[in-house]
């Protein structure tokens, strides 16, 4: 994990980040209703929500357990690619994933 997070984690402490993160999906919120409605500059905006709430995750894994969370995500990541696979049985490839996925489109 980055030095810089684990030190702003540090320094704030669970209470003040996880505040700080219920603030932050709810920014989140705000910008994917304005990309819905086509307002000019969301797409940025919602890239910028994203990264804050990428930051806040990593301090968040740090603050109440990274190798357990990891695990937890992993285990979830494989259920939805099970659920996927019922669905549709297709190859999935993860470098089908590599570039992301351009302006909303998946």
């Amino acid at each position: 994990m980055d030095n810089q997070i684990k030190l702003i984690a540090e320094h704030y402490g669970y209470e003040s980040q996880i505040d700080q993160m219920c603030e932050e999906c709810g920014e989140f919120i705000v910008a994917r209703s304005k990309v819905r409605r086509n307002i000019p500059g969301a797409w940025d905006n919602l890239k910028e929500e994203v990264a804050d709430l990428s930051i806040m995750v990593d301090q968040m894994k740090l603050i109440i357990g990274e190798d357990e969370i990891n695990e937890i995500r992993a285990q979830k990541i494989r259920r939805q690619l099970e659920r996927i696979a019922s669905e549709k049985p297709v190859l999935i490839a993860v470098e089908d994933f590599k570039g992301g996925f351009k302006n909303g489109e998946n």
